[in-house]
């Protein structure tokens, strides 16, 4: 089977994505990761000015140097002393002695352990002066902290150490207004968390994306050739030819009759060069194939207008190309019904070859549409008047083109394509799914037809990934 095997395709999975591939998606959602980082930093900042909270510094300061001895002066022995003890008074501070003797004095309601983290004290080196800071969102109680910490911290130093009374340098009167963190501090770190976190996302919804994009996706995981893209196209006005010159060439002939095909838009440039590369690659390379299946996994994934195209692109080289409409459950091709026979009427013993077999609106395209719908199609198309049917057209006629239902909901088209030379799989860019394929192609393959290649439809040039890859494509004017 052309398709890999379960056992590696899972293993294909497991080793991730192309590096280049994740680097040009990722670099495609640029700008909506920028939105939503901004739109984190934006929130974040709004939650600093008006959800946080406001807080009031109370600082106090204490001079450590003891009165030894009785002297006015300081000496080098109480500068050492202090030197040793500043370590000790700056731990003396946080004491659970301390905070409760800090409580009781202004008859706080807290306990010694709500008061961690709201008292810091510290020191410089160079100096002797203890900074005792008391945070509260009270501007008063911050005041009140400080003040009452540098007196109750140098009186258990006192006791503690028996020394005379240590100086209190500075008592806290006003106090410092601060925030936990600035509106411009929650800005960044929102913008960057939200950029992380969006990129985050964006790989994971990369990573589970199954969705054909390019070429490559098709050629690696199953295998099958690509015959070409079609990019996107814009309404063009539809192609006025009625087909005079083939309705005068019929008209030698009764039996031929005369059906108006619902033509689609009128591809680009660009667009007919495409048709001109497939309908080349299908007919260099396979020559001997006349009887052609197109097939799709979905519906609306481009089968049909890609069958009317190549009917059309075919038809303009020369040969004599045979559209046969096998959707029995729905046609797409002819604008009314009438008193006209079809595919349907022809299998079911009701009419005879002749009559289903039109000329058209389109020079050296004929048409054996489907008028008639049946529920169940599939005793029709396995029977022999199907067979009978294929082979006289494959003896007649230079091209035939069978539009056959989607093929990943019914067995239509696998049934259809055991009569013919080969098949032309469809795929919608960034919409058929890879899971989906795999079990058309394996429909498919049971079915003992050869799948020619595959054919990109409706590739838009929207992201970086489709720049690159499609970039011979984007070059045709």
């Amino acid at each position: 089977m052309r398709i890999r095997n379960r056992d590696e395709a899972v293993r294909q999975d497991e080793q991730g994505i192309e590096l280049s591939v994740l680097l040009y998606r990722l670099l495609d959602k640029f700008p909506l990761v920028i939105v939503f980082a901004l739109v984190c930093g934006i929130l974040l900042s709004l939650y600093a000015v008006i959800g946080s909270r406001t807080y009031y510094v109370g600082v106090s300061e204490v001079y450590v140097v003891p009165n030894i001895g009785g002297f006015e002066t300081v000496t080098s022995q109480n500068i050492q002393l202090a030197n040793m003890i500043k370590g000790d008074f700056v731990a003396a501070v946080t004491n659970r002695q301390v905070h409760q003797n800090v409580i009781e004095s202004l008859a706080l309601p807290y306990t010694p352990e709500s008061m961690e983290g709201r008292i810091l004290a510290s020191y410089s080196e160079n100096t002797s002066i203890i900074e005792i800071r008391a945070v509260s969102t009270n501007p008063q109680e911050a005041v009140s902290l400080a003040n009452a910490y540098a007196d109750e911290s140098a009186k258990f130093m006192e006791e503690l150490l028996n020394l005379t009374p240590v100086t209190r340098w500075e008592y806290a009167t006003t106090p410092e207004v601060t925030r936990s963190m600035s509106g411009s501090t929650y800005f960044r770190y929102g913008f960057l968390g939200g950029a992380a976190a969006a990129m985050v996302l964006v790989i994971l919804w990369i990573l589970m994306d199954d969705r054909v994009r390019t070429p490559e996706d098709l050629e690696s995981y199953f295998g099958l050739p690509v015959l070409g893209a079609l990019t996107q196209q814009r309404d063009r006005p539809v192609s006025r030819n009625d087909g005079a010159n083939a309705r005068q060439a019929d008209k030698a002939n009764s039996m031929i009759r005369y059906a108006r095909i619902v033509q689609p838009n009128a591809p680009d440039s660009r667009g007919q060069e495409m048709l001109n590369t497939i309908c080349a690659n299908l007919m260099f390379a396979h020559w001997d194939k006349r009887v052609l299946a197109v097939t799709s996994c979905g519906s609306g994934e481009g089968k049909s207008y890609l069958t009317m195209q190549m009917a059309r692109t075919l038809a303009e080289s020369g040969n004599r190309v045979v559209v046969v409409d096998g959707n029995l459950r729905q046609s797409e091709m002819l604008s009314q019904r009438g008193n006209n026979v079809g595919l349907g009427d022809f299998l079911s013993g009701k009419c005879k070859l002749e009559e289903c077999l039109y000329g058209t609106n389109m020079d050296n395209v004929y048409l054996i549409p489907c008028l008639t719908g049946a529920d169940n199609p599939i005793p029709l198309l396995g029977a022999y008047r199907f067979s009978a049917l294929i082979d006289w057209l494959a003896d007649n006629c230079d091209v035939v083109l069978i539009d056959t239902p989607q093929a990943g909901y019914t067995v239509d088209a696998a049934t259809i394509a055991q009569h013919c030379d080969g098949i032309v799989l469809v795929t919608e860019y960034a919409r058929t799914k890879k899971a989906d394929l795999e079990e058309t192609v394996s429909r498919l393959e049971l079915s003992g037809c050869r799948i020619l290649g595959c054919v990109i439809n409706q590739v838009r040039f929207d992201s970086l990934l489709s720049l690159v890859r499609y970039r011979l494509l984007r070059k045709i004017r």
